[in-house]
């Protein structure tokens, strides 16, 4: 730890919650959501950089809206590379985004927000994951250019 950083943390007087994160409960809340189909709403997408290999990223914030385990929040992160782009083509196009340059999604990815769906989450190795299922509420699907794609 720099020594900054150590001056910072030593400044940081947390005593006064000591008391109150004692009394806390942990409850079923801090487990993890089971794995399961569930029904959710796209909170947000995030772009960013992986720490550990630097490549680029997506992170889905998804509020569970039912059956059970209601506003209980899973993330999904799809790290960007040339072997996932179909999976990643696939999501965007079960939120009714379809692009025609991947380059477009920092100025589109606010229409992927509020878009509700069926996922699930599977858990193998120790390592969860969330699988696009399909968009429950159908809206027309918007295409790059912004237009809807209607037949007429």
């Amino acid at each position: 730890m720099s020594n900054a950083l150590y001056q910072y943390a030593r400044a940081l007087d947390l005593s006064r919650f000591d008391e109150p994160y004692r009394d806390a409960a942990v409850g079923p809340e801090s487990a993890p959501v089971p794995d399961g189909t569930y029904q959710v709403v796209v909170e947000g997408v995030e772009l960013g950089q992986s720490q550990t290999s630097g490549n680029p990223k997506i992170t889905w914030a998804l509020r569970i809206i039912g059956p059970s385990a209601e506003n209980r929040i899973l993330f999904k992160t799809n790290g960007i590379s040339e072997n996932n782009l179909h999976i990643i083509k696939q999501e965007l196009h079960t939120c009714g985004l379809d692009l025609d340059r991947f380059s477009d999604l920092p100025q589109l990815k606010e229409r992927l927000v509020d878009v509700e769906l069926e996922i699930t989450k599977k858990t193998r190795n120790g390592s969860a994951n969330v699988y696009f299922d399909k968009r429950l509420k159908a809206a027309p699907a918007v295409s790059a250019a912004g237009e809807d794609d209607l037949p007429f």
